[in-house]
């Protein structure tokens, strides 16, 4: 549920005066030294803002009337644009009554944001790669301390700050948007180089909307910041050390093999191991690093394309309609053989990993195996 404040209410995020869309161009708010050839042959988030804004801001505005529970994601892909194109096209000065959608660009002082973020207090984070997303509940403050505890475990570091200080950002926005019953959800959401969402801080009931407001007082502007320069060309492939470690560790490695299964084998997995009350932990790879949540899974169900699966303060969100090709690796350990998933997508950039938490021992779990083991017969 979206924080909600009196204070709030009357402290809407601040205009810069002087501020329009008109003056909003590509040149002039290029990064200082960027020479005039590469100015003209990157369109930049202003550009686009200037020529689409009006038209993206009423298609959403449209879009949302018609499907108010869509996530803003989903409604960037069906309206042919990146999520960090469509919040661009609603930073700046216009009519609210256009969109229920506003946005203030962050300045790219990144470790100083994710520094600020503790204050918020108990939020929802939400990080991943475009077709699966990591959500957790908690104090803010805890994202740093678990990336403290697990600095030398790079698959279990989940820090925002890491993100922030790896370069990982490039783009960031301080967000509000009004719901149809009034209450206003605010967010800072942070973007990859091509405007791919790699990681969102949500605010709940009982956040803090002042240090909210606090951080787009200290850290935004209505004009573009340094570093807001989309590249022409298409992304380069996202990281592949997941599937090729996995890959490399399960056939090359002694005892290894690799099992092709059906993709809907993923739904069977997520559910069993709720019913069974298998902990599991969630591995996502994106341009933000890669990413990891642990826990036993409550809830799992289907809603149009997206599987989602709920836990104790975390969950996993995921485009089914993605998975091209799902693999069950096998690796031998002196605590006996690991099992996990591997999901990719049609370019065979890995989407997501799921794997078993293992017992005091260190050795799997027998649900856990037994599970893995009928699905791997109907293959």
């Amino acid at each position: 549920m979206a924080a909600t404040d009196k204070r709030a209410e009357a402290r809407p995020l601040p205009p810069t005066t002087g501020a329009t869309e008109r003056s909003a161009s590509p040149r002039r708010h290029a990064p200082a030294g960027t020479p005039a050839s590469q100015v003209r042959a990157l369109p930049s988030l202003v550009r686009r803002r200037a020529l689409r804004s009006p038209g993206l801001r009423a298609a959403y505005a449209h879009e949302r009337a018609a499907q108010p529970q869509a996530r803003r994601g989903d409604v960037a892909l069906a309206l042919g644009v990146t999520e960090g194109e469509l919040i661009a096209a609603h930073a700046g000065l216009f009519q609210p009554a256009l969109s229920s959608l506003s946005a203030r660009h962050l300045l790219p002082q990144w470790r100083r944001i994710a520094a600020a973020l503790p204050a918020l207090g108990v939020v929802r984070s939400i990080t991943g790669n475009r077709w699966c997303r990591l959500e957790n509940t908690s104090a803010a403050q805890e994202l740093t301390r678990r990336c403290e505890q697990a600095a030398g475990d790079a698959p279990a570091c989940t820090c925002l700050a890491d993100a922030a200080a790896a370069g990982a950002w490039a783009h960031g926005f301080a967000i509000e948007e009004r719901g149809a019953d009034g209450r206003v959800e605010r967010s800072l959401q942070f973007f990859d180089l091509y405007g791919q969402s790699v990681a969102e801080v949500v605010l709940l009931e009982g956040s803090r909307v002042e240090a909210f407001l606090d951080i787009v007082e200290s850290f935004s502007s209505w004009q573009l910041a340094p570093g807001l320069v989309i590249p022409v060309k298409k992304p380069a492939a996202a990281p592949r050390r997941m599937a090729v470690a996995a890959f490399d560790s399960a056939v090359a490695g002694e005892g290894g093999t690799a099992t092709r299964l059906p993709n809907a084998s993923t739904h069977q997995v997520l559910a069993g191991a709720a019913h069974s009350g298998v902990p599991l932990t969630l591995r996502v790879e994106s341009r933000g690093g890669r990413l990891s949540r642990s826990g036993a899974l409550q809830d799992v169900r289907l809603d149009g394309p997206w599987l989602h699966a709920r836990g104790a303060g975390h969950g996993l969100r995921l485009r089914a309609d993605a998975i091209a090709q799902t693999w069950l690796l096998r690796r031998p350990t002196p605590n006996g053989t690991r099992h996990a998933l591997v999901l990719l997508d049609a370019a065979g950039e890995p989407i997501a990993s799921i794997s078993a938490e293992t017992d005091a021992e260190g050795s799997e779990r027998g649900e856990w195996r037994s599970l893995l083991s009928q699905l791997a017969a109907q293959a």
